[in-house]
């Protein structure tokens, strides 16, 4: 599935025309990218993705491909391009572990592993809390199985 185009990728970078005239080249990174995202993914979730719910996975992989073309093109040879090359794929690397473990939800995706943890609020009276170390008068959040 295409999560993102060499357009998105153009406009996120634009003064890359300068170095890569080709789309080929940048087609090329998003397929990385693409195949990065999609090998996360399959852990956790059933692909293809409902295209609904692809806009987080679109930025995610627009983050990888444009870090791994600045990285690939440009190398160490520009500071600044290589540490701006290392926050996104580092931010789409995160984000990745995050949907994985479930901490971010894709709500139309259906799941293959283990349901994240749900969570509810709710109210504590003051003789809850009596003889704690810790007091939270009003609110606390447990997992679903202590609630």
């Amino acid at each position: 599935m295409a999560y993102c185009t060499v357009e998105h990728v153009r406009e996120r970078l634009p003064l890359i025309t300068v170095d890569v005239r080709d789309d080929e080249s940048v087609t090329g990174f998003i397929g990385q990218a693409e195949a990065i995202v999609d090998g996360e993914l399959a852990s956790r979730f059933q692909l293809p993705l409902p295209e609904e719910e692809t806009s987080l996975i679109h930025y995610i992989c627009l983050d990888l491909a444009c870090g791994l073309l600045l990285e690939n093109v440009y190398g160490s040879d520009v500071p600044v391009v290589s540490e701006l090359a290392g926050v996104l794929v580092t931010r789409a690397q995160e984000l990745l572990r995050e949907l994985v473990k479930g901490r971010i939800l894709l709500p139309g995706a259906e799941s293959q592993g283990d349901s994240p943890l749900r969570v509810e609020r709710r109210s504590l009276e003051k003789e809850e809390c009596r003889g704690s170390q810790f007091y939270a008068p009003e609110e606390i959040i447990l997992p679903e199985n202590e609630v």
